[in-house]
């Protein structure tokens, strides 16, 4: 029976770079990955190379030939990968809609989650994340992973988010269901002498890279800095007891291998284009300049060949210049060229008109153009899924630390920011206001590809369909705060139905005006004459149904009066007004056991009108 031997739970500054020089050996083939998809993505930006040059000295043109590297530098990049990348980058490159999740349905539990859900976002925004999930969004496409990390600021006694380049990061793995969660990481950068010194208050011994390689170890045990490979030194180092080790790795696809870039498999397609855009460059140089020939150049005489208009060359008896057209059809290498194009886009996933924004149809219309990008909103759902977990578990490690953490534990203060459109600051204890609850939800917007006017033509749709209530239509477009935005459409429109009460005397006593049009019985307003005689007004009453008096109201609303969140109100144009939206379904069934017609709406009490009669 093997002994089993228990690996120490904290390393000291040697056991951290003994490692980082075992993890550099067997991450070295994935660096090299990285390096190649790098320099395909800056493809024909080359310092010491010259513009193309398809002919020599003397118009002879400059083919290439078939067997030539694709690892050598090009003459000409078509960089056909680099618009690929930053489109997937631009569309994973936004934060998501971020939720945590109540306990349970009571009161209490939702102003928890509200509370938590702003601890979030304040950290956001002092994380700089609309900065650092671009970037992240690039190292996902590109290099085909991306890393969070999560530091402690002292100082502050919070915890910050950094978006780490994988090309830096050295990790190991859970194994099992945990595969995919970081066990310990080691991060290397190299930073300055005067970085060094600023950031760090270490002075290395020169600015060799050697004195100042930085190494950062993580681990759900500690987090230790430690600066130099010769001469270590421990710059920072702090130990906790978490459950996971504060880093998240997001893979771009789900293989468990690292590298899955987005144009990976299609460099090999990149080479081939590139060779014929410079076949075809070398074909138009050979289609446009003639060949030209000298019969005897003995007698031509001693002076040089000029070549050009207004030229004169002397020959002598048997002298003569020969210029010949060439043959050829460079068109040919098109159909080559847009197969090649075909294909990249295909391994890709993208598709021509996100990449060139034309669409080859006469008729182009917001389901043509979701269709033709079909494979890439398929490809961006499902990334926008693993990205999403993997910020979930960023958001419960940030709420575990903020908890358990040396001195961040401590925190007790304002956090500010914006929350479903609108600023806040609220005081947070990090100790009494999360209490052990770390889940969380994050999600994007729906239709990727589309813009703001297909998504609301959709939602609409939908809507008027039954499909979704006003709600999701708001969701599907992108609003933060539906339910709010609801709100204020509803007091938009008790606002402008004052202003018209308000200004219809003036209207209705003004001379030479228009006529008012008047449905029913009307009663004298601001002094105007009733259009009704006393009899026709008698008759048109009998036809109009009676509001139900007020104590039937009040005897059905007291029945449910302990079940309530807010306060309900008899408008005096007879709607149920109710200040919490939580309550509609509840006032509704109530109210209509008085009068099957009234209506309930959800108004602030800041915008109740005066005349109503308060129910509750």
């Amino acid at each position: 029976m093997a002994t089993q031997v228990e690996a120490p739970l904290y390393l000291d500054r040697w056991d951290i770079l003994g490692e980082w020089e075992k993890r550099k050996k067997k991450y070295g083939d994935r660096d090299a990955w990285y390096t190649m998809l790098s320099s395909y993505y800056a493809s024909g930006a080359y310092e010491d190379e010259l513009p193309i040059l398809a002919a020599n000295a003397q118009g002879r043109p400059l083919l290439r030939p078939v067997g030539e590297s694709v690892n050598r530098p090009r003459t000409y990049s078509s960089r056909r990968l680099t618009p690929i990348v930053d489109d997937y980058a631009a569309l994973v490159g936004r934060m998501p809609t971020v939720r945590v999740e109540p306990p349970d349905d009571s009161e209490p539990a939702e102003q928890k989650a509200d509370l938590l859900t702003k601890y979030l976002y304040s950290t956001y925004e002092m994380s700089n994340m609309e900065f650092q999930q671009a970037q992240a969004g690039h190292y996902l496409s590109l290099l085909g992973d991306s890393v969070y990390t999560l530091r402690p600021e002292p100082d502050l006694k919070r915890v910050m988010w950094e978006v780490v380049s994988p090309r830096n990061c050295y990790p190991t793995f859970y194994h099992g269901y945990r595969r995919f969660e970081v066990y310990d990481m080691l991060i290397v950068e190299q930073w300055t002498a005067e970085d060094l010194k600023r950031q760090l208050g270490i002075e290395p011994e020169n600015n060799r890279p050697e004195s100042c390689t930085v190494v950062i170890y993580l681990s759900p045990h500690q987090r230790t800095v430690v600066v130099g490979l010769k001469q270590p030194q421990v710059a920072a180092h702090v130990e906790w007891t978490l459950d996971y080790c504060p880093a998240v790795w997001v893979f771009n696809k789900i293989t468990g291998h690292f590298g899955m870039s987005d144009i990976g498999p299609a460099l090999g397609q990149q080479d081939f284009l590139d060779f014929s855009l410079n076949v075809w460059a070398d074909g138009i140089v050979h289609m446009t300049y003639p060949i030209v020939g000298v019969k005897n150049p003995q007698s031509l005489g001693q002076d040089e060949i000029m070549i050009g208009p207004g030229s004169v060359v002397p020959l002598g008896p048997e002298g003569d210049i020969v210029v010949r057209a060439t043959q050829g059809d460079p068109r040919a290498l098109e159909a080559i060229i847009q197969q090649t194009i075909q294909d990249l886009n295909a391994t890709t996933g993208t598709s021509q008109v996100r990449q060139e924004g034309q669409m080859k149809s006469s008729i182009v219309t917001g389901r043509a153009v979701q269709n033709v990008q079909g494979p890439q909103s398929t490809r961006i759902e499902f990334k926008q899924g693993t990205l999403g977990a993997a910020i979930e578990a960023a958001n419960r490690i940030t709420l575990q630390l903020q908890e358990r953490a040396p001195i961040l534990r401590e925190f007790k203060g304002p956090i500010w920011g914006r929350y479903k459109g609108r600023s806040f600051q609220l005081q947070f204890s990090a100790r009494q206001d999360i209490d052990g609850w770390y889940r969380n939800k994050a999600s994007w917007q729906s239709l990727v590809g589309m813009n703001l006017q297909q998504k609301t033509a959709v939602a609409y749709e939908g809507m008027v369909a039954q499909i979704w209530d006003d709600i999701r239509a708001r969701e599907i477009v992108g609003e933060e705060d539906p339910v709010g935005m609801r709100q204020r459409i509803e007091n938009q429109k008790m606002s402008e139905a004052r202003l018209q009460q308000a200004i219809a005397p003036a209207l209705g006593g003004q001379q030479g005006g228009p006529p008012q049009q008047q449905q029913g019985p009307q009663l004298s307003i601001g002094g105007a004459q009733n259009p009704f005689s006393s009899q026709e007004a008698q008759q048109q009453g009998a036809a109009q149904p009676q509001a139900p008096a007020t104590p039937d109201y009040k005897s059905e609303i007291k029945k449910i009066a302990n079940t309530l969140k807010g306060s309900v109100w008899l408008l005096p144009t007879g709607v149920v007004a109710i200040s919490d939206s939580r309550d509609y379904s509840k006032v509704l069934q109530a109210v209509r056991t008085a009068s099957p017609q009234t209506k309930v709406r959800q108004m602030d009490e800041s915008a109740i009108p005066q005349g109503a009669t308060r129910l509750v």
